[in-house]
């Protein structure tokens, strides 16, 4: 996997940053970790050209660094940031999406610099907006502080998105700005930095460990509960170390910290507050706004981490659509998503599993909050569900033009509509959203019982979408994303094998993942083969590596004859073959598109010149701009396999991690 991964990132950093860049990447790939004079023994690179390739690398987060007691300073590559760079157009189409066109041209103006202070930020557009004023209200593009295009990362590697909303991506003055990053950190969708994100994994586990022995354990570690002990220490140092000092998140602790004055929050110029829900589930920013541009303000970045959680949204609910139905899916798509705001990452990669090892009292000075499941009522579901969505759809009820109005849903409430074994207390009232207004509505009425019933739906599915809590809110809802991700895993290598070898091979697969270790003669009966056709399936996918074979002797002689040969299917190892063959197949795209773009590299320079855009017809040949048609065309092709590449990584690798499998 090395080599591919290797090849892949590469590839990635040399067609956005050029081969300088590149070249110091792959060395870093390669040696894993160096210090400045062994990069410039194995690059032969000037030590000016290799400290300014190793300043991109570090702003753009593709390159850790640590400096030891000597003074010694070493690199190292950080391949998943560089992997990242693959994924700049689905970010920022979520970002539109969610949060506006303003939004998304921040995030894609902080995915092109790597990370930026918020003061350097607002001052880039200051100078924009004092060199040209037509400037304000108009749709702006940063790139390394000035105007221009959206980057080739924008566009290169994705979509930005629909343009839906022409007015609210428009930049109306410094403290839209504010709001706009306020917002963006509400949602978590980006960050602040600290000097520890530079700093690789493997210094920040030594600095707990000094950290936890000096003060917690200073005569050692001796016995089975002060091990466990140690081991929960362990992981909470470095979480503490992740998140900030004081064992609390640096996010939070940063909108709550700054105070919102009473003139600016009532000044009739500022933009209303989006508001948002952190982590924790409490609302920090009514009654903040935090003067983001005191002394430069904080350092900010993208945070992938919370964008995995809305890629594994989406793959749920594509998946929950496949088997329910899209009415089905859309309930469930909006559970998934008020879930999201309590979920900063699919996993932790530090660890947390080992706190089940705890003992009770160490297990009660935990923090709560994050070994809590997080949970959703259906009252909040039916509130944040869009109105335009009929909801007898997908229950077999016939279609009445009553049922919608406006293009919203009718709230009617019929406390008559009840099951009789419905034995729930409701509030009297709840104020939901109807075209766009805040209304009185009451509960037991006929949407939220049919969002109710779509709730059983997807809590009565042999795929268990949803878990029952409790009837708190109408009803208390919870996600096992561990076993349905693993489903939805075990759905996806079964789409490849059935690709590749036919589905009596995906039933074997089937029937080994269900039933585990087996002999020739117990596969055939469970799966319906005959003996020797099973033969000739097993033997296929041995060779592919989809399984592996089990030899226990009879006797010490081990003679084949006297030997019991069990096939088993390992989905730890399927995987992460899997994830290799993408790594090389996405790397084999980029490749392509480059050899294509050299084609017709001086067509593309002709047209890319001020004085020929917008004007091609009148100074392009007929050749010519077919040839850019030609290559538009396969751009596209190759740009949309790349997508659906990456949806296969995110899957085997982002969303649980393979040891836990």
């Amino acid at each position: 996997m090395a080599q591919n991964l290797n090849e892949l990132c590469t590839t990635l950093v040399d067609d956005l940053y050029g081969g300088l860049t590149s070249q110091v990447f792959s060395i870093l790939m390669r040696l894993g970790r160096a210090s400045l004079p062994t990069l410039r023994t194995e690059t032969r690179l000037p030590l000016r050209n290799l400290r300014n390739a190793l300043a991109v690398l570090i702003q753009q987060h593709l390159c850790l660094w640590c400096t030891d007691e000597d003074g010694y300073t070493y690199y190292e590559s950080d391949w998943y940031q560089a992997y990242a760079l693959v994924q700049s157009g689905k970010i920022v189409k979520i970002v539109e999406e969610r949060c506006g066109k303003t939004a998304g041209i921040l995030v894609s103006n902080l995915l092109e610099m790597g990370h930026c202070k918020v003061g350097d930020l607002v001052s880039a557009y200051e100078r924009l907006f004092n060199k040209n004023p037509s400037m304000v209200n108009a749709d702006v593009h940063l790139v390394n502080g000035t105007a221009g295009t959206n980057g080739d990362r924008g566009h290169r590697y994705g979509n930005l998105g629909d343009q839906r909303d022409q007015a609210s991506g428009q930049i109306q003055s410094v403290a839209h700005i504010h709001e706009e990053l306020k917002n963006l950190l509400s949602k978590e969708f980006i960050t602040l930095v600290g000097s520890n994100h530079f700093k690789p994994d493997a210094d920040l586990h030594n600095e707990a460990v000094v950290e936890v022995q000096s003060k917690e354990f200073p005569d050692g570690v001796k016995g089975r509960k002060a091990t466990a002990k140690y081991a929960s220490a362990l992981i909470r140092q470095k979480k503490k170390l992740r998140d900030g000092n004081g064992g609390t998140s640096s996010l939070e602790s940063t909108l709550g910290s700054l105070k919102r004055k009473r003139s600016e929050r009532d000044s009739p110029n500022k933009r209303p507050n989006p508001g948002g829900t952190l982590t924790n589930g409490k609302n920090e920013l009514n009654g903040y706004v935090g003067h983001l541009d005191d002394d430069k303000g904080p350092i900010l970045r993208v945070n992938y981490e919370k964008f995995n959680v809305v890629f594994r949204n989406e793959q749920l609910s594509s998946l929950c659509e496949r088997y329910l139905g899209e009415t089905t899916a859309k309930v469930y798509g909006t559970t998934l998503r008020c879930l999201e705001n309590h979920i900063p990452r699919c996993y932790d990669r530090f660890g947390a599993a080992q706190d089940a090892d705890l003992s009770e009292e160490e297990g009660d000075e935990c923090d709560d909050e994050e070994h809590m499941t997080p949970s959703v009522t259906s009252y909040e579901v039916e509130a944040a569900l869009d109105p335009s969505v009929d909801l007898k759809a997908g229950l077999g009820y016939v279609s009445n033009a009553h049922d919608i109005e406006n293009g919203s849903r009718r709230q009617t409430s019929p406390i008559a509509d009840l099951d009789d074994d419905d034995d729930i207390r409701v509030p009297q009232s709840h104020s939901s959203r109807v075209n766009g207004n805040h209304v009185s509505t009451v509960f037991g009425g006929e949407c939220e019982r049919l969002v109710r019933q779509h709730m059983g739906i997807l809590r009565e599915d042999p795929r268990h979408f949803i878990h029952w809590l409790s009837t708190r809110g109408g009803g208390e809802w919870s996600v096992d994303f561990n076993s349905i991700t693993k489903y939805l895993i075990q759905t996806q290598i079964e789409n490849t094998v059935t690709a590749r070898f036919g589905r009596e091979a995906a039933r074997v697969i089937r029937v080994l993942h269900s039933k585990g270790k087996l002999d020739e003669k117990q596969v055939s009966k469970f799966g319906f083969f005959r003996e020797k056709h099973v033969r000739t399936i097993l033997t296929r996918l041995q060779e592919a590596g989809f399984l592996e074979v089990q030899e226990v002797p009879k006797d010490n002689a081990r003679q084949p004859s006297r030997t019991i040969f069990l096939w088993f299917f390992d989905q730890d190892r399927c995987r992460s073959m899997l994830l290799n063959d993408t790594y090389q197949a996405m790397a084999r795209l980029l490749q392509r598109a480059k050899f294509e773009r050299e084609r017709i590299k001086e067509v593309l320079d002709k047209a890319e010149r001020t004085d020929v855009q917008g004007k091609e017809d009148r100074f392009l040949t007929e050749h010519e701009r077919m040839a850019l048609r030609r290559w538009s065309d396969v751009e596209e092709t190759l740009l949309t396999q790349l997508g659906r590449q990456d949806d296969l990584v995110i899957l085997f690798r982002d969303f649980i991690p393979i040891e836990a499998v």
